[in-house]
């Protein structure tokens, strides 16, 4: 089965840099080049206390769900992509919360725009209000990226720089699985299988 990672529904709440904005006002401009990665944070509201990431990597839709579930306990995730950023030229990781990437899954799912690797995206954090803290635009021009553009990107490690965090296809696949075995091993699942429920 084929997943398409923008199909994905987000939920609430040198090379290898960090790519970030800090403030009201900051405007950011990169090129996305990579699939999506995800990371959920899950943490106890009075105490302000976070999981480890590590455990919350391996947890299931259907636990996260009970954590969800569960008083005082809060989810929330955040998606990251290698980008070239334009001011430096480097490869660096940009993380971003469930409204950015719902911003960038809008352009990936619109047949003008289509391919977020295509083309250029600019940021700008405004913080005028919920749905217009972070202003998301697309650069009407389209080039492909240039050799030393995907040779920077290459030799960034999402997952070892934000721990916790996999490639969304593999959490789509890997929940998909769960949910098609009742969620958890059984003794006829291939190793692969169990490799992708962790």
């Amino acid at each position: 089965m084929s997943y398409d990672p923008y199909d994905h529904e987000p939920q609430s709440n040198s090379s290898g840099g960090y790519l970030k904005m800090s403030k009201k006002g900051d405007k950011i401009s990169f090129r996305i080049a990579s699939e999506p990665y995800i990371r959920l944070k899950i943490w106890d509201d009075t105490t302000k206390k976070f999981m480890d990431a590590e455990e919350v990597s391996a947890l299931s839709s259907d636990e996260v769900q009970d954590i969800k579930d569960t008083e005082d306990m809060k989810v929330s995730a955040e998606y990251t992509w290698v980008v070239i950023d334009r001011d430096s030229k480097e490869a660096m990781v940009y993380s971003a919360s469930t409204s950015i990437f719902s911003k960038v899954k809008q352009l990936a799912k619109n047949s003008k725009w289509g391919d977020v690797t295509m083309y250029d995206i600019d940021i700008e954090r405004t913080e005028k209000s919920p749905a217009e803290y972070y202003i998301v635009t697309p650069d009407p021009t389209k080039k492909k990226m240039t050799a030393t553009e995907i040779e920077l990107a290459d030799a960034v490690d999402v997952e070892k720089m934000v721990k916790g965090s996999m490639s969304l296809k593999a959490f789509m696949e890997r929940e998909a699985v769960r949910n098609t075995m009742g969620g958890g091993e059984t003794e006829d699942m291939t190793d692969e299988e169990k490799e992708m429920i962790g």
